[in-house]
């Protein structure tokens, strides 16, 4: 597995160049002071799992939707004021959204 485990270390923001790990399948970033996402991140198409707990994002840009290997997104713990129509479809029926 290939995964980058960036969790509590008090990020405020996730840094474009995330784009240059395109075999990245787990990105962990909970309880980080995160309040949004850069739209390199819908270049990670073999991401399965992105782990955006205890953050502080209130939108989330609609490229996720375009990870289409993504089958687990958590969320818990983020004021979430909107949520990409882009990404509900992209996740379809799946149990993939953990709120």
């Amino acid at each position: 597995r290939t995964s980058l485990n960036l969790a509590n270390l008090g990020l405020k923001l996730l840094p474009r160049e995330i784009a240059t790990l395109p075999k990245l399948k787990e990105l962990l970033l909970a309880d980080n002071q995160l309040v949004s996402l850069p739209h390199e991140i819908g270049m990670l198409k073999t991401l399965t799992l992105l782990d955006l707990s205890r953050n502080r994002i209130e939108q989330l840009p609609w490229q996720l939707g375009k990870l289409a290997a993504l089958q687990t997104l958590k969320l818990a713990g983020n004021p979430l004021t909107t949520f990409p129509e882009s990404l509900r479809i992209a996740c379809g029926n799946r149990d993939a959204i953990q709120f």
